[in-house]
């Protein structure tokens, strides 16, 4: 199966129940964002970015992109009580809350950090840049990847056959680029209205 057609497989998949996504741009490419999805899914609950990986070594050469680095913006420092510096620093020795504080110098969290969300938000919440889905998952063909690589926050479908889908692992929530989003739909309504519908799905009623 080539990357092309797992993509278009994907993206039916995804406007099909259970997901039932209402618009999927696959292999969409615009001026709109400097990241272009394999597949990007649009619902009222929000976006679904898919990652379509056909090997092994595609998977890897995906982690050294910039835009699978994963951060938390730096804010303004000012101490915190001993209580929240211990629960922070039990966070930190966690692999899937291991996120840095700025991508250039990662560094882990520590008291002088600012508390800017709750401590559970620290522990679901990913952020990625640029960072399109609110949820992402990697697809592939059975053992491509497996579940105990994939990288935190991080999601994994297996694509068992035409029009058949496993999810092996659940995506955490991810801070989504909304405007990034918006610009990219925007952009595909009007090639859409056109009449170029290239890499446009859309589920009717």
């Amino acid at each position: 199966m080539t990357h092309s057609e797992l993509c278009k497989l994907t993206a039916e998949w995804a406007l099909k129940p259970p997901a039932a996504d209402w618009l999927a741009l696959y292999e969409y490419q615009s001026f709109s964002s400097q990241e272009f999805p394999d597949v990007l899914t649009y619902s009222p609950t929000g976006t679904i970015l898919y990652e379509i990986k056909i090997s092994h070594s595609d998977f890897l050469a995906d982690q050294k992109k910039e835009s699978r680095i994963s951060w938390i913006p730096p804010f303004r420092s000012f101490p915190i009580i001993n209580k929240e510096i211990k629960e922070l620093q039990r966070m930190n020795n966690k692999k899937e809350d291991a996120l840095y504080i700025d991508k250039r110098f990662k560094y882990r969290l520590t008291k002088f950090e600012v508390k800017e969300l709750s401590l559970g938000e620290w522990q679901k919440t990913y952020i990625q840049v640029p960072h399109l889905g609110g949820q992402r998952y990697y697809v592939c063909e059975p053992w491509i990847i497996t579940k105990e690589e994939l990288p935190s926050g991080w999601g994994l479908i297996y694509c068992l056959g035409v029009k058949k889908f496993k999810k092996i692992a659940e995506s955490s929530l991810w801070k989504a680029d909304v405007r990034t989003e918006r610009d990219l739909i925007a952009h595909a309504m009007r090639r859409f209205a056109s009449g170029d519908s290239t890499g446009i799905m859309i589920r009717t009623y």
